[in-house]
């Protein structure tokens, strides 16, 4: 009998907040409606899957946020958006977000 098991996918869990994206340490120019995030260490190009509150969400690392935490996520407005509402929070932090590279 052969058992076939699943790769193991490392979640994180951190803050989110959110920043006004411009050109990017990665070499890419985006604006605050792109779903696009900047992370600690750099990670250029690769998808995120991110959960807070039940609601999942996809972006794509395009910058590198030095001031974050390892786990946290700083993250574009229209991604921010999807989870709360980044004017009625002023800068917006959300804790207990989890993610992972897809």
């Amino acid at each position: 009998m052969t058992s076939h098991a699943s790769p193991l996918v490392r979640r994180n869990t951190g803050d989110a907040t959110n920043y006004t994206p411009g050109l990017g340490s990665c070499g890419q120019t985006n604006t605050e409606a792109d779903m696009v995030v900047a992370v600690h260490t750099p990670q250029c190009g690769k998808q995120i899957s991110a959960t807070y509150q039940g609601k999942t969400i996809k972006v794509k690392v395009v910058d590198t946020c030095p001031a974050c935490a390892e786990g946290d996520l700083d993250l574009s407005p229209a991604a921010f958006g999807q989870w709360a509402d980044a004017s009625a929070y002023g800068p917006g932090r959300l804790h207990g977000v989890q993610w992972n590279y897809v």
